[in-house]
């Protein structure tokens, strides 16, 4: 009987390419998450400031499906050696394989040595893509689309041989209402599919599924394989579908940015500056800075001199959520309402991390880094009038 350990990173979800992969080719399958509250004493600041509620929210939706499908427990690894800890229970159990779920950010893998080892990448449509343009990526898919059974996960009976840590107590009631959120999302996506094309810059017209994303709870790859079989077989740019293909290019093409850099979401907004951006970009978020129009204390509490800025603020700090058109607004409003620098960087890092749950992921730090960039000599500030016309769905792009 051949035993496969599934080291579980962040894809908290039973129709991963990670689980599939496990449920495949192997008899007996145990899943571990090591915790890097744990492990990472980076990880353990930054959690302390910010809201990991979904997080727990998700860790435990999976749990629970784990045990309703499959009838296999999650375990938790609370340890500060994960990697010597997973050696030599795999050494003692005689595993044959170890699954590693590849970790959104490059640098903040665990290192597992001496084991029979696969990393798989559950965050690509398809993991031998390196297309690194939106369109260039969604036209590979197109041509190289992938058939369903590679997609679909059948549910199969599977042993379990223990596990490593303690078994994940799970909650039911917080299970019950994380499905029907999830539900709900899948609906909100059915009922946007053919409508995004037009609504995508209103403040209600995405699907806003970003967060479950991030969070495991949607795949990724079912969601583009869902809109690649809508779609015929050569995709003309003016499909009403190409936008929010393009939004999952966007979403992939910063992983691999985060992985192939390695980068960590622990590092610092001068290291992400300049490992993204070019020289100009970086010399000037280093040297130039000049007169504050508000503080970072007041940006943070909805008290600066702008009405409308004030007021996005706190619906983001009440949602956990900010339109992308607004985000990009926003990003202007931080570097020339504090004075450029890192610290106006550090700053909208920070806020996003703080206050929305689909942070704390390469597509945040990406869209953040970026934003910094020099267009035409000096960073964006969006004209604030056509922001809230679109916002407002008064004029369509």
């Amino acid at each position: 009987m051949s035993k496969c350990l599934i080291v579980l990173d962040h894809s908290f979800r039973l129709n991963s390419l990670l689980v599939k992969t496990a449920c495949d080719n192997y008899d007996q399958v145990s899943f571990v998450y090591p915790s890097n509250w744990y492990w990472s004493s980076s990880a353990r600041s930054l959690y302390k400031t910010t809201n990991i509620l979904m997080h727990k929210e998700a860790l435990n939706h999976f749990a629970c499906s784990l045990k309703e499908k499959l009838n296999v427990d999650l375990y938790i690894l609370k340890s500060a050696q994960p990697e010597k800890d997973i050696q030599e229970y795999c050494q003692r159990n005689k595993i044959d394989k170890v699954l590693y779920d590849m970790p959104l950010f490059g640098k903040d893998s665990i290192d597992i040595k001496n084991v029979c080892l696969e990393v798989i990448d559950s965050d690509s449509y398809d993991p031998s893509c390196l297309k690194m343009t939106a369109k260039s990526r969604w036209v590979y898919w197109a041509k190289n689309r992938k058939d369903i059974q590679e997609v679909k996960f059948d549910h199969k009976t599977i042993k379990s041989f223990g596990g490593l840590g303690k078994v994940y107590q799970t909650d039911k009631v917080l299970y019950e209402k994380t499905k029907c959120y999830v539900k709900s999302l899948w609906k909100c996506v059915e009922e946007k599919i053919l409508t995004y094309h037009t609504t995508r810059n209103m403040r209600n017209g995405s699907t806003q599924i970003s967060a479950a994303l991030h969070h495991g709870l949607i795949d990724a790859r079912q969601l583009t394989h869902i809109l690649l079989s809508l779609a015929p077989d050569f995709i003309e740019k003016d499909n009403v579908l190409v936008p929010l293909l393009r939004q999952l290019a966007f979403r992939e093409i910063s992983i691999l940015k985060a992985r192939s850099k390695n980068m960590s979401m622990f590092d610092t907004a001068e290291q992400w500056s300049k490992t993204l951006l070019d020289k100009a970009s970086q010399d000037n978020l280093q040297e130039n800075t000049f007169q504050t129009e508000f503080s970072k204390e007041e940006l943070f509490s909805g008290q600066t001199n702008n009405i409308l800025l004030n007021a996005e603020v706190l619906s983001c700090k009440e949602k956990r959520w900010m339109p992308n058109r607004l985000r990009m607004w926003f990003a202007g409003e931080c570097y020339w309402g504090l004075g450029g620098g890192y610290q106006s960087l550090e700053t909208l890092i920070q806020f996003f991390n703080e206050h929305t749950d689909d942070a704390q992921s390469p597509n945040n730090y990406v869209s953040c880094v970026e934003s910094m960039r020099l267009k035409y000599g000096k960073v964006m500030r969006f004209n604030e009038k056509r922001t809230f016309r679109l916002i407002e769905g008064k004029e369509i792009i």
